[in-house]
């Protein structure tokens, strides 16, 4: 093992790889019932191949023994997508902090113009140019707010509010569920209901900077978590579109 950084999967040998090995299977065991996402479907995702068919696909994995390329892309998938939460789990496994798909990608994006902060019940649009140090548009507690996406084609765009270093889907209709639309050519109101009036936000709680996703598909649909989005990107040109809020 190199002391500097968790396991050196390469180096490592056979016997140095067995605990370390013991410990990633049981990490993708317990994120399986975390997620409650079966064991395979994790595996399959963190080893980037389809699970193998022998009678008893596992069995070596949970005794530790299984090649060091598979050992590496499990720990490197675990410590992208799901790091502080195996770093308490496995301190000494995960010891360096990596970036998420998800961070990955928004890190590559080209944002868009066209995305602004407005005021959904008519009394004019929110500041577009806000105060560098607020980094964003100023909200107060309970102040009502949406936004208009300047569409350049048709398609569809789904949403995420990022708040406290956690990510969150934010629905785009009129329930919880309702986490994707369809956009026209031009301005579209967002969130808005089934009938294309625009519904408000409010912020109760939240204090502070808040920062806002939006990606959009031209002339196709979109998958509604990030994860699916990510790999989309790799093969689909999708559009990136962002907007600060600052809540006081």
């Amino acid at each position: 093992m190199a002391d500097f950084h968790e396991v050196d999967w390469q180096n490592a040998s056979v016997q140095d790889r067995i605990e370390p090995n013991k410990a990633l299977f049981r990490l993708l065991t317990q994120l399986s019932r975390k997620l409650d996402v079966h064991f395979d479907v994790l595996l399959k995702e963190a080893q980037e191949k389809p699970v193998s068919t022998a009678l008893d696909p596992h069995g070596n994995f949970e005794k530790g023994k299984i090649a060091k390329e598979r050992s590496r892309k499990i720990h490197e998938w675990i410590a992208r997508n799901h790091f502080a939460w195996a770093q308490e789990e496995e301190p000494e496994l995960f010891q360096v902090p990596r970036k998420s798909d998800w961070d990955q990608f928004l890190e590559n994006a080209a944002f868009q113009d066209g995305l602004a902060v407005v005021n959904p019940l008519g009394f004019g649009i929110a500041s577009r140019l806000p105060p560098e140090e607020m980094g964003g548009v100023t909200l107060r507690i309970g102040q009502a707010y949406g936004f208009e996406l300047v569409a350049d084609s048709q398609g569809q765009v789904v949403a995420f509010e990022e708040f406290g270093g956690a990510w969150h889907p934010l629905p785009l209709g009129e329930t919880k569920e309702s986490l994707k639309a369809d956009l026209k050519l031009g301005k579209n109101q967002l969130p808005r209901t089934g009938k294309g009036k625009a519904m408000p936000l409010y912020e109760h709680h939240d204090s502070g900077p808040h920062r806002f996703i939006f990606v959009v598909r031209e002339g196709g649909k979109l998958p509604v978590d990030w994860k699916s989005i990510t790999k989309l990107a790799k093969t689909t040109p999708l559009f990136v579109y962002q907007a600060k809020t600052y809540v006081i």
